[in-house]
């Protein structure tokens, strides 16, 4: 199942998440009752979109 977002141009593929695609995966590793998530590049997220959706998917702050 995909639930990323990503973009290919000829040899170029980059991929990304979305609000929706990190809900997903941390309810799947809730689901799964994984113990931790990983976010890559989390300081770009100068909006903090990223880290407050993965709060607040899981229902506790994040320090």
């Amino acid at each position: 199942m995909l639930v990323s977002k990503y973009c290919y141009n000829g040899r170029t593929w980059i991929g990304y998440d979305d609000t929706h695609s990190i809900r997903s995966k941390v309810s799947y590793a809730n689901g799964k009752s994984l113990l931790a998530y990983f976010a890559w590049h989390i300081g770009a997220d100068t909006s903090h979109t990223t880290t407050r959706t993965l709060s607040q998917t899981n229902n506790y702050p994040i320090n």
